[in-house]
């Protein structure tokens, strides 16, 4: 029955829990060692024990069916036997992660490559499991001839394929074999923070928590150096204790293992002299274990061994406390009482952070404490922070994922950070994490409001929020979204804690901020305190370039903010790359991809004469001057320009150029846009900055070809419409009225090529949305 190394498995546990995903499918079944992980860390260390409570979708797929056994369908909702190779394709669900658990090296390396690209379009995660180098030679085993090894694969094959984490592990022979997470968005924020000492982080991004530079400890650090002994010596122990290393043994005592009777003989003596080093640290360091009565300029922290009824324990973990600006405190510094441990974490500063079961106290010089970081998950519970002020701050820190929470205990001010955990003071409130919403009585609410309580509480729905006169940002969240909240850039903090009630009332399952109008930031912080657990999306629609204006910069940096301190639960981009770009930097952040649902009939019928040809763009606007286009138009003989939402010196160019114009200053009404589209026998959208525009989708939906600039992910894998509608030089009239040359005679079979290509591309945007979401999109 298959089986495979074993180093790699706390990597892999810890990876599914950190996604914590709902459907699973396990390719290469073998023995069922994923499948019984899955169940047993997916569910039940989720609190669902029992078979009934199960809630993970677990399917598998094994090639040979003798691997197969009663006990499987145990583990396993669906088991599908057959080649994979056959198999996959046929399978069009979607999943949260996939596993190949040293599956891959047994198929044709270009055939392999096939499927992880198809399984990346169909899974939020893949999590592949893989021998290494060529030093793994493997024939038909136990009459299984999916058992050869028919490919050779390195660790550096997998960055083509969104890797976002890795560990390199070595079996008995040292032979290496590696552990690759795989995602295209990276939803879970994998790549920012994951709680192994071992793993290895693809782009090197500053982690979540935003936490110093690691400050440099001497080796005398004795706590620091004793948690380092302890970590070997648990890793020695557990070799020795291993079959390979057993094996090895008996090896060494053989002729044919000669070189590797040294390496034996190392890990033995090593494995000695930590054990002594264990004892002359432990006998150095407990006497900074006795914690002295608190006194003024100190903060003490306090494990109430409580938790909330959704937690399923009371740890603590104190991740860093920065004791001035950049800089960590020193573990060694901090006097503990309880049962307080040393534990390696790679995602910290120092490499290392203070855990606690749930009781005891830790008391830290506050003269110049700038921040406090605690872990939030599932099994942690409520912690007093006792500040130098006589305040005290308790703080719930159980929580339905990993996160993080940041206190700044600075000298009279408490910053609170609501989501993940929430926050209270002086136990003015209860830290209770399961708490129904605060919310207004139905009364307090305008008839229009409670209807649309109602209808949104009969159907929950995300919530896009925006504003109205924000046309593009408009046209995206109606495509994307079917229940729009419309609020102007005016609001205070009672409209917002107004809003936030209706929004709890109603029971909306996310809302979605599009675009930054720059008073929302006062209902971000509205609903971090009225519905601390309720998902707070932003959709940013703004470009590199717009960095410059004075508006979108703030805007910008204050989502920033929110989004770094979790009261953003995700950021996400509609130009693609920035959302990779701000993951980079320990931001969790996504891709969306604007759409517009409809899909022509056929092409439009535009106004007689002509051509007529639609620019679209105020001129007062310098990321969209229409003039390049309007000069364009003159390569056309008898060519009609239409315009709105132009001034005066538009009319004025249009004149100097001898065009035929009509144009109007106030813009067309968003309900006629379309229409004024389908007329026109081409539409011009060559801009100089773009993110992913809504008018050229607009228009080709309509029936009529649009033109756009090179500045969009638009038709990147359409060779033909790429060549037909993406102009190459935006600023340049020439190039411009080129690409209406060729377009115009075209038409039909644009149009034609667009009804193709939109199913598959909605498809995708679907995907997409439904991964920045972590929810599905069954509106859409």
């Amino acid at each position: 029955m298959g089986t495979s190394n074993w180093q790699n498995i706390p990597f892999g546990i810890e990876v599914l829990m950190k996604i914590a995903p709902k459907r699973v499918l396990d390719i290469g079944v073998g023995f069922g060692r994923w499948g019984m992980l899955v169940r047993e860390f997916c569910d039940v260390w989720f609190g669902r024990v029992l078979r009934s409570e199960w809630q993970v979708r677990l399917e598998g797929i094994e090639g040979f069916a003798p691997n197969l056994d009663d006990y499987h369908r145990s583990f396993y909702n669906e088991l599908h036997l057959g080649d994979l190779r056959v198999i996959l394709p046929a399978i069009t669900e979607t999943w949260d992660v996939v596993i190949f658990g040293d599956v891959l090296e047994h198929v044709e390396k270009q055939e392999a490559c096939r499927l992880l690209d198809l399984m990346l379009a169909r899974s939020s995660y893949i999590l592949v499991n893989i021998p290494l180098g060529p030093d793994w030679p493997q024939e038909t085993l136990y009459q299984n001839e999916y058992e050869r090894h028919l490919s050779i694969w390195t660790g550096e094959e997998f960055k083509d394929y969104g890797l976002r984490r890795h560990a390199i592990f070595s079996d008995f022979l040292e032979r290496p074999f590696g552990s690759f997470v795989l995602s295209r968005h990276d939803p879970s924020a994998l790549a920012q923070q994951l709680f192994s000492r071992n793993t290895s982080i693809v782009a090197q991004p500053t982690t979540v928590l935003q936490l110093s530079s690691p400050a440099s400890h001497a080796l005398e650090n004795n706590a620091v150096l004793l948690g380092q002994v302890r970590t070997r010596l648990a890793e020695l122990q557990a070799i020795k204790r291993s079959r390979s290393y057993r094996l090895a043994s008996r090896l060494q005592r053989t002729p044919l293992a000669i070189p590797w009777r040294g390496a034996v003989r190392l890990a033995t003596q090593t494995q000695d002299a930590l054990r002594q080093a264990v004892r002359r640290v432990r006998s150095v360091s407990q006497t900074a274990a006795v914690v002295a009565a608190p006194r003024s300029g100190q903060i003490r922290i306090e494990c109430t061994g409580q938790h909330n009824s959704a937690s399923q324990g009371a740890e603590v973990w104190l991740l860093a406390a920065e004791s001035r600006p950049g800089q960590s405190m020193d573990w060694s510094e901090v006097r503990t009482t309880g049962s307080w441990d040393l534990r390696p974490n790679a995602a910290t500063p120092t490499g290392f952070c203070l855990y606690n079961p749930g009781q005891g106290s830790a008391v830290l010089a506050s003269d110049s404490m700038v921040r406090l970081t605690f872990m939030t998950h599932p099994w942690s519970g409520i912690v007093d922070v006792h500040l130098s002020s006589g305040e005290k701050l308790s703080v719930d820190l159980g929580s339905d994922v990993t996160g993080s929470i940041q206190i700044s205990p600075l000298a009279g001010h408490v910053k609170e950070i609501a989501q993940p955990g929430m926050a209270t003071r002086n136990g003015s409130e209860s830290p209770s994490r399961v708490s129904p919403p605060r919310t207004k009585s139905a009364a307090e609410f305008s008839r229009v409001e409670t209807e649309w309580i109602e209808r949104q509480s009969a159907q929950p729905r995300p919530v896009s929020v925006g504003v109205p006169q924000w046309r593009g940002v408009y046209s995206s969240a109606r495509q994307l979204f079917d229940e729009i909240f419309h609020l102007d850039d005016n609001l205070d903090e009672a409209r917002s804690l107004h809003i936030a009630r209706l929004f709890g009332e109603a029971g909306c399952p996310a809302v979605v901020i599009q675009g930054f109008p720059l008073t929302y930031r006062h209902l971000v912080v509205a609903l971090r305190k009225i519905a601390p657990r309720l998902p707070l999306f932003v959709i940013w629609h703004g470009s590199f370039l717009q960095t410059r204006e004075d508006y979108a910069w703030e805007g910008f940096q204050i989502v920033e903010q929110f989004t770094r301190s979790a009261a953003i639960t995700k950021w996400g981009f509609v130009k693609k790359g920035m959302a990779e770009i701000l993951a980079s930097r320990g931001l969790r952040t996504g891709f969306v991809m604007n759409m517009v649902r409809r899909i022509p009939l056929a092409p439009s019928t535009p106004l007689a004469g002509g051509p007529h040809f639609g620019i679209w763009g105020p001129d007062d606007n310098w990321r969209k001057p229409p003039y390049a286009m309007l000069a364009a138009a003159t390569f056309q003989t008898d060519a009609v320009v239409h315009s709105a939402g132009v001034s005066g010196r538009v009319q004025d160019y249009a004149n100097l150029l001898g065009l035929e114009a009509h144009l109007q200053s106030r813009p067309v009404e968003q309900a006629n846009m379309q229409a004024m589209l389908a007329q026109m026998h081409l539409n011009m959208y060559v801009t100089l900055t773009e993110c992913a525009p809504m008018l050229p989708l607009e228009s080709l939906s309509s029936g009529a070809p649009c033109l756009l600039g090179p500045n969009s992910h638009y038709f990147e894998d359409q060779a033909y419409l790429h060549s037909r509608l993406v102009v190459s030089q935006p600023d340049s009239a020439n190039c411009i009225a080129a690409y209406l040359a060729r377009a115009l005679p075209e038409r039909s079979e644009i149009i034609n090529a667009y009804q193709k290509f939109a199913p598959e591309y909605n498809a995708q945007a679907r995907q997409c949305l439904s991964e920045f979401l972590e929810m599905p999109v069954p509106w859409l």
